[in-house]
């Protein structure tokens, strides 16, 4: 049933729960432990826990592109927008998070939803698949650098499951297998069964974008 008082305080109880670093949940890229991320429908969080300074740094300085309606434009360069990550944006997505019990400061990467979290959290991350971007044939009839240099490009993604991991990789312009097990974390919020109803954790996770601005939840409109 719906639930005010669960969605108004799901940013704040979130925050208190323990953040999951990936290298501590994942053995040969595959998550090993049972519970960790559960196997129910829930919300969930991802965040850039060590080194916030490399991330901020990359994000800065990163030429990040989304793809908009190709109906309102003439031509395929003006279908992108470029994306600027800014100080006061990265400071809003930056939050203390509890890891072994201690807290920390970190950058919120994406929120989402789902109902069965362990099978989303893995399609986010894909950390068996060491190239995501193998099949994709870059589109060469872009007639500006920004389009045709990235190899990790703007256009076309390799999936529409992986946006975490595609965010990270669109940013940083290189596989980042490595990057998310050293440097990403996962909370998630887990609801009593009359709570967790579809109604609920739709509007909880517009509650947690609105709070956290998780930096890769931006998208197209349509």
């Amino acid at each position: 049933m719906f639930n005010l008082k669960c969605i108004n305080n799901a940013t704040l109880t979130l925050l208190k729960s323990e953040v999951h670093p990936i290298i501590n949940i994942t053995k040969s890229k595959r998550f090993i432990l049972r519970q960790k991320p559960p196997s129910e429908s829930g919300c969930y969080v991802f965040w850039w826990i060590n080194d916030t300074d490399k991330l901020t740094e990359a994000l800065k300085q990163a030429d990040y592109y989304l793809k908009v309606s190709h109906k309102k434009y003439k031509c395929d360069e003006d279908h992108f927008t470029k994306i600027n990550f800014t100080n006061d944006w990265i400071n809003a997505a930056t939050q203390n998070i509890c890891i072994n019990g201690k807290y920390q400061k970190a950058i919120c990467l994406y929120a989402g939803k789902s109902t069965n979290i362990k099978k989303r959290v893995t399609g986010h991350l894909r950390l068996t698949v060491d190239n995501l971007w193998i099949d994709l044939k870059i589109k060469n009839q872009y007639t500006t650098e920004r389009l045709r240099k990235p190899k990790f490009g703007f256009g076309k993604k390799p999936n529409t499951v992986s946006q975490l991991r595609i965010g990270l990789e669109r940013v940083f312009q290189e596989n980042c297998v490595a990057k998310i097990i050293n440097n990403v974390g996962i909370s998630w919020l887990s609801f009593d069964e009359k709570d967790n109803t579809i109604v609920n954790r739709f509007y909880i996770e517009d509650k947690l974008i609105s709070d956290l601005v998780p930096i890769f939840n931006i998208d197209a409109e349509r």
